[in-house]
């Protein structure tokens, strides 16, 4: 199916975990499958159903449904949401928030024996340092060490490093 065009209004459903990503109403303007739909929105097919409670596999012109929000840019060359899918709204402010106070947003920053977006150790790279591996390690370490970005940013706040 070709292009689409959306209408987006945004909004807060009761029907979705709302911690995990925000949803949007969609109108769309021509008959459109599922398909495009979830690929565009980074979905499942059955999410998308789910969600809206339908059965159909292609919306009519004007029809009107529930999605997850779409990422709205990009880390290298892959969606934010691919590297942090598992994270929630709250836990993705705050890794963004220890970014910036960290590294200004930059993957190539370096303090001392400290490296990358999210200033962490050298040795835990293993020579790696795309950006790719460094959410991932991230991710890892925040992880293990506090369990949810937003602890670690709330000891961030508390001792200004983490």
């Amino acid at each position: 199916m070709g292009v689409f065009a959306l209408f987006v209004i945004m909004f807060v459903s009761n029907n979705v975990d709302a911690s995990v990503r925000k949803n949007v109403s969609v109108t769309v303007d021509q008959p459109t499958s599922l398909q495009a739909i979830a690929k565009e929105y980074q979905t499942k097919i059955s999410t998308l159903k789910s969600i809206n409670n339908i059965n159909e596999d292609v919306l009519p012109q004007g029809s009107t449904l529930v999605v997850p929000e779409k990422p709205t840019f990009k880390v290298g060359n892959v969606a934010k949401n691919e590297l942090n899918s598992n994270l929630s709204s709250s836990n993705a402010a705050a890794k963004a928030w220890i970014a910036m106070r960290e590294s200004g947003g930059s993957y190539s920053a370096r303090n001392g024996a400290c490296y990358g977006k999210y200033q962490i150790s050298i040795g835990l790279f293993s020579g790696n340092y795309s950006p790719r591996h460094q959410e991932k390690v991230a991710n890892h370490y925040v992880a293990s060490r506090y369990g949810s970005w937003v602890n670690a940013k709330q000891f961030w706040l508390t001792h200004h490093w983490y």
